[in-house]
């Protein structure tokens, strides 16, 4: 926001629903997790994840790697002071 206010930029800020829910785990990445308290179940399974869930610890970072992609894709540049700002 410092830059924006030095510049005289336009700032723009997205508030994403469900970042964590579609990115799939790495290759050879292996999770489990037990069955939640409420699904109901004849014997009580342990389950192996196959896409990342919110509260996973690495849920974020992936999120993070995958929009780094993206908008150094479109043109984006990152900032070496912030690794979170991304201006053109």
């Amino acid at each position: 926001m410092a830059l924006t206010a030095c510049f005289g930029w336009e700032l723009e800020a997205f508030n994403f629903n469900a970042i964590y829910l579609n990115e799939e785990l790495d290759e050879g990445e292996e999770i489990f997790m037990q069955e939640p308290p409420s699904y109901e179940s004849l014997e009580e399974f342990i389950k192996l994840l196959l896409k990342v869930i919110y509260g996973l610890k690495q849920a974020a970072v992936k999120w993070y790697h995958i929009l780094r992609k993206a908008l150094i894709d479109l043109g984006f540049c990152m900032s070496s002071a912030d690794p979170s700002v991304f201006y053109t």
